[in-house]
């Protein structure tokens, strides 16, 4: 067994918890309901599928990209009723959010580049001081570009396909990132990999002729967690680790 105290200090470090803002959750340790950790789940959302098979495990640390709650003393009834599971079956939650999306090694965006064999990466989209995506050069026709991403991220969802056939310069952005749309130009990209659409972002891709690969926000954001896990794997050796899939199609 490995103590939580370790554990936590260890990933605030790595993941810079307490320098990330984040105005849509609480990140780090969130719920501290065991003191020894022997085995840990990861997964993107702290949902009741998950939580129920993270106890069916016997785990006692969730390590999730999404969180429970942005204030504590307001949940809702879904915060409220995962919260109390999470209590009562001694299941400490860890959540890495903004965090785990910037990090320059395990972020979504950076595997993702990495994957799809991105060359001369740089960091792209900024908001508050950090970069939440990667950009780089792959000259591959659109049609290619499509079927590649799908290999190795997952089923798209909808593309919007504005732009030149053949694609050069392209950027990736994790989870709910086609507000990006809007700084592609000034950077000369001209295809976004992401993961949700939103309504007013299509007739800002047609307007500004760009590509949009949309690939699920569950879907683009599953390998940061992942990595978190092997990350713990290789600093704590006698922990024991798994990753519980929940994907929702979105």
């Amino acid at each position: 067994m490995t103590s939580l105290d370790k554990i936590v200090a260890f990933l605030d470090n790595y993941l810079d918890t307490k320098n990330i803002l984040d105005k849509w959750t609480v990140n780090g340790l969130v719920i501290n309901n065991k003191n020894e950790i022997k085995i840990i789940a990861l997964a993107v959302d702290p949902c009741m599928e998950v939580l129920e098979k993270a106890k069916k495990e016997n785990c006692d640390l969730l390590i999730t990209h999404h969180g429970l709650f942005l204030d504590n003393k307001n949940l809702n009834e879904v915060a409220k009723k995962r919260k109390d599971f999470l209590e009562k079956n001694s299941i400490s939650l860890f959540v890495s959010h903004h965090p785990l999306d910037v990090h320059k090694d395990i972020g979504n965006s950076k595997i993702m580049a990495d994957i799809l064999d991105l060359k001369n990466q740089k960091p792209f989209f900024k908001m508050d001081e950090h970069f939440y995506g990667v950009a780089g050069f792959l000259d591959i026709d659109l049609s290619r570009l499509k079927i590649k991403t799908t290999q190795k991220i997952g089923s798209i969802l909808a593309s919007h396909e504005f732009g030149s056939k053949t694609v050069k310069r392209i950027a990736i952005v994790s989870g709910s990132g086609a507000d990006a749309i809007h700084q592609m130009k000034n950077e000369n990209i001209d295809t976004l990999i992401t993961g949700n659409p939103k309504h007013n972002e299509f007739y800002a891709a047609r307007e500004l002729k760009i590509n949009v690969i949309y690939a699920g926000h569950y879907a683009t954001e599953v390998f940061g967690i992942k990595a978190i896990g092997e990350k713990l794997k290789n600093e704590f050796n006698e922990l024991n680790t798994l990753f519980i899939d929940a994907p929702s199609g979105l």
